[in-house]
């Protein structure tokens, strides 16, 4: 696997403020054979924007591109790592690319630099879905022992943090797992603890008791999978996923949220 190359990233300064015939032979080259290219735009940080908040050398580079007949998938990256512009998109489709599991996991294994990127973008996911359940409890409020009924905008939320932190093809025990959880979070004995937890509403699931209990599990899942990720990081090997989830308590993330909610 050493003497393998799987994927190239041709990069690109922007401060050079050109593409030489010289990239476009050597891309072109990397094309004839067929072989996984993707363009980097780097220290894009540093170019002009125009009206509509582009890059203006990054926009002429991709022209450039276009008119010599390259389509590859092309990224624009930053200097600096507060702002990484589309570093996570690159690294995720370097990703989805490579042509086995293995690979995927080493690959992740290497990634040291976007931990944070990962957990910002896990939390708008975890909030949108939040927003989602909260508007289908409020249109239609259901019994607590029905909360099957939100179980679908979790199990979409619980891909879509899969996918970020990068387990989205290597993870079928991770998945088998959460299943057997939303099953039990959909469960009496959830519809139980969650009696006590919202007495105002009683028995019935609102937008706010649907927002809490799927903020709460998006926490609890990123939280795992956030463990996941930094086990994969320190010893390169697969994660433990019994153990991940058997130390997430999912009840209190959602007793937490509620809360917060209540308290707004």
């Amino acid at each position: 696997m050493k003497d393998q190359i799987h994927v190239f990233w041709y990069c690109i300064s922007a401060s050079n403020h050109r593409v030489t015939s010289y990239d476009i032979e050597n891309i072109k080259s990397l094309q004839s054979r067929g072989l996984k290219v993707g363009i980097v735009i780097t220290q894009c940080d540093n170019e002009e924007m125009d009206d509509e908040g582009r890059g203006v050398t990054s926009l002429e580079f991709r022209n450039v591109l276009k008119d010599n007949s390259i389509h590859e998938p092309v990224f624009e990256t930053s200097t600096q790592m507060s702002d990484g512009l589309q570093l996570d998109s690159l690294i995720e489709w370097s990703s989805e690319i490579l042509p086995d599991d293995g690979l995927r996991e080493a690959f992740i294994g290497a990634q040291k630099s976007n931990i944070g990127l990962k957990i910002e973008k896990a939390k708008a996911a975890i909030l949108a879905a939040s927003g989602v359940a909260a508007s289908a409890g409020g249109i239609n409020p259901v019994p607590l022992s029905d909360s099957a009924v939100i179980v679908p905008v979790q199990t979409a939320l619980a891909v879509r943090l899969a996918k970020i932190y990068g387990f989205n093809a290597t993870s079928n025990a991770a998945l088998a797992l959460l299943k057997s959880q939303l099953v039990s979070l959909a469960g009496r004995q959830l519809a139980a603890s969650l009696t006590k937890l919202v007495p105002v509403v009683g028995q019935l699931i609102n937008a706010s008791v649907a927002g809490a209990i799927t903020a709460g599990f998006g926490f609890a899942l990123n939280e795992i999978y956030k463990n996941a990720y930094i086990q994969v990081l320190e010893t390169g090997e697969a994660p433990d996923w019994a153990k991940l989830f058997d130390n997430i308590d999912i009840s209190g993330f959602i007793k937490e949220c509620y809360e917060e909610k209540r308290n707004a």
